[in-house]
């Protein structure tokens, strides 16, 4: 047995934490097994007892060596076992270690971990409905037009006059009766008014033409006005 087994073998813990060990080797979960472990070895060269003076200094930098030594064995332990270091994998099997497989060491604690990468994937598609949900007014077809910009404001501010509908919109008809025909428009110009789909159309306040939708028809005989 190797000088790093049994300092591995000497220290038993209840639980191995690598969350701790990747903090000390400055590494993410995800890295790979070649830049594990050459942050291992830069660490141990960089931990060693001989590089430090004093026996109190020597012996804290023995202490803390020793319990990366027996992190390092156990995820090396882990890779053996499972083909990937623990943390490595978004839907990996659950990363616990059985005793046997690291010696003396108990189940590897990875929970933590775990619920760091381990996000709902039900949230973005539930986002995307949502968003879907409070789009859906505004690109529903019965939604009402905005006013167009070029038209007349004071033909658009200005209160309807009550003009009895004669039942059928006809060429020469006042904008007038054309309102109290049809309604308010959903667009208005000086030329032209917009129902929906459908549209009416004027020369110096005087109904010269029309089209009427089959989805919002006027009050007309046919679609297009006479020629």
């Amino acid at each position: 047995m190797g000088a790093r087994e049994r300092a591995g073998a000497s220290h038993v813990t209840d639980e191995t934490d690598f969350l701790e060990l990747y903090g000390k080797l400055r590494l993410r979960p995800d890295c790979s097994l070649d830049e594990f472990r050459l942050a291992y070895r830069r660490y141990v060269g960089q931990w060693h007892p001989d590089r430090r003076r004093g026996p109190r200094a020597q012996k804290l930098a023995a202490s803390r060596l020793q319990r990366v030594i027996s992190q390092y064995d156990a995820a090396m332990a882990f890779h053996r076992r499972h083909g990937r270091l623990p943390g490595a994998g978004f839907g990996a099997a659950p990363m616990r270690t059985p005793a046997a497989v690291i010696g003396s060491a108990a189940p590897v604690k990875v929970s933590v971990l775990e619920r760091r990468q381990r996000m709902p994937k039900l949230f973005l598609p539930l986002a995307a409905i949502a968003l879907i949900a409070l789009a859906y007014p505004l690109l529903s077809p019965g939604t009402k037009p905005a006013v167009d910009p070029g038209a007349d404001a004071g033909d658009i501010t200005a209160p309807a006059q009550d003009v009895p509908a004669t039942g059928e919109l006809s060429l020469g008809m006042s904008m007038d009766e054309v309102r109290g025909l049809e309604g308010e428009p959903t667009r208005r110009g000086e030329e032209r008014w917009e129902y929906g789909a459908s549209w009416v159309g004027f020369e110096k306040g005087a109904v010269t033409d029309w089209y009427s939708s089959p989805w919002q028809p006027l009050h007309v005989a046919s679609a297009h006005a006479p020629r």
